[in-house]
């Protein structure tokens, strides 16, 4: 029997917190309790693509760097070579854009968009992510509250991930939301006070 994404989705989500616990704490009832907070600190697309850190927010505890992760599923070597200078440098933090866009109205039920990946050197996608904005809406607010709290200017992780192996991670503090005519929505996106756009 071909087991539903949904369940693979579970199974690694499990399996990935329960190693997070087995290093925080020793292995008895606290470890149990701490994959399960694990678990609940993920808002996921049901694709694959992952907010993390952001519980806190909802529950009005210190602030914690949230964190992106996107899976590429394509080639590794083809991730790689985007994600490298003509010279073979790996790119910089700021030479990468990460950008959503809605492609349904609000009203929606089945509401998606893309999130797109890309450098900014070259104008090229790196990599583009259809999701439900979900997530990306609790990264943006848990994001916002963690700089007015931490007065950091690095304000989110972007994690790159194929499969298990994570393939590279940026320190990020923009992230820019559109509409489905293109139109930014300023007011959805991170961008820091000192940025004009």
């Amino acid at each position: 029997m071909v087991e539903p994404d949904w369940l693979w989705e579970v199974q690694y989500r499990v399996i990935s917190c329960a190693l997070w616990a087995d290093n925080r704490e020793s292995r008895n009832l606290l470890s149990i309790r701490a994959v399960f907070l694990c678990i609940g600190d993920m808002h996921s697309s049901r694709n694959g693509l992952q907010v993390s850190n952001v519980a806190w927010y909802e529950r009005g505890e210190d602030p914690i760097q949230p964190i992106l992760t996107v899976p590429y599923t394509d080639s590794p070597s083809t991730l790689r070579g985007r994600l490298a200078t003509p010279d073979g440098s790996p790119l910089s933090a700021e030479q990468i854009d990460v950008t959503f866009r809605h492609n349904s109205p609000p009203q929606d039920a089945h509401r998606h968009g893309i999130l797109g990946i890309s450098n900014n050197v070259t104008g090229d996608f790196i990599l583009e992510y259809r999701t439900d904005p979900t997530p990306i809406q609790t990264l943006v607010q848990a994001a916002r509250q963690y700089a007015k709290e931490s007065q950091q200017d690095v304000i989110y992780t972007l994690r790159v991930t194929t499969g298990a192996e994570e393939m590279t991670s940026y320190e990020k503090h923009i992230l820019l939301v559109y509409d489905a005519d293109g139109t930014l929505l300023k007011h959805h996106s991170l961008i820091p006070n000192d940025i004009e756009l």
